[in-house]
């Protein structure tokens, strides 16, 4: 930071400078996973949060599996980032420095950042349309889906409980990724083989979100299918389990990196 102040490292629970802007960064693994609860973190999330407060400003590092009961009980700015299309970290923000916006997600590499600044429409739920989107993790958490509805032009949700989308038209965004429907059948595995045989498509990816089964296994019993590549979307549309199927995906200078299939809107 040159001549515009010093740089500490050092343990945060010894720091006592109301003139300091932090950095904590609390280890937030319980072995092996990652740590869902603010408590479980060392040290806990409640001790960072009582050190940070009397501060000029700063950050606490969390997990983006943490707690929304945590985030509701904490009177910060709440930031979620995502690195090449994977949800990485999330940012409590304290004081004068950091996002001004109550909530934001920020995409990388694309430097691109979604706030709530003002109360947004509801999305409303549509039938399948030509195309079915998928917002980038880190706006799937930060539950930003009806911002980037208004950002991409308009879409509308396919069910209040899963976080794709559809609209009629797709311009390639980062904030999106877009997969072009081909046809819609319902969720069972003869019936998938039938279509894909039938479109002369093989099953590439399988993606799922708010149904509860196996993308491997359901992959294997798709192996017979033969052709141009496709991606199998198992969903809930307005209620009812069904199966998607789309071309490869349309993206804008992002990677489809590994996504995380669960979400804040799956139970």
């Amino acid at each position: 930071i040159g001549d515009h102040g010093l740089c500490v490292r050092g343990d945060v629970l010894k720091t006592k400078s109301a003139t300091a802007y932090l950095v904590v960064d609390p280890s937030r693994r319980k072995g092996t996973r990652r740590a869902k609860s603010g408590d479980q973190y060392q040290p806990s999330l409640s001790a960072c949060v009582e050190i940070a407060r009397p501060a000029r400003g700063g950050v606490i590092k969390v997990s983006p599996a943490i707690l929304d009961s945590d985030l509701r009980s904490i009177d910060s700015r709440v930031e979620f980032v995502s690195v090449d299309g994977e949800c990485r970290e999330g940012n409590l923000w304290f004081g004068d420095i950091g996002p001004k916006a109550e909530t934001s997600a920020t995409i990388l590499p694309n430097h691109v950042t979604v706030s709530r600044d003002h109360s947004s429409e509801q999305m409303g739920i549509s039938p399948i349309r030509d195309w079915i989107l998928e917002p980038d993790p880190a706006l799937i958490r930060a539950n930003l889906l009806a911002e980037t509805s208004e950002l991409i032009g308009g879409a509308c949700l396919l069910d209040y409980s899963v976080a794709y989308m559809t609209t009629y038209q797709f311009k390639p965004s980062s904030l999106v990724t877009g997969y072009r429907v081909l046809d819609v059948v319902p969720f069972h595995s003869k019936k998938i083989i039938e279509c894909l045989k039938s479109l002369g498509r093989s099953a590439s990816v399988v993606k799922k979100r708010g149904i509860e089964v196996d993308p491997i296994e359901l992959r294997k019993q798709l192996r017979r299918c033969e052709g141009e590549p496709s991606v199998i979307v198992v969903t809930r549309v307005e209620g009812k389990p069904l199966v998607i199927v789309c071309e490869p995906p349309v993206q804008s200078n992002r990677s489809s990196g590994s996504i995380t299939e669960e979400s804040i809107f799956e139970e």
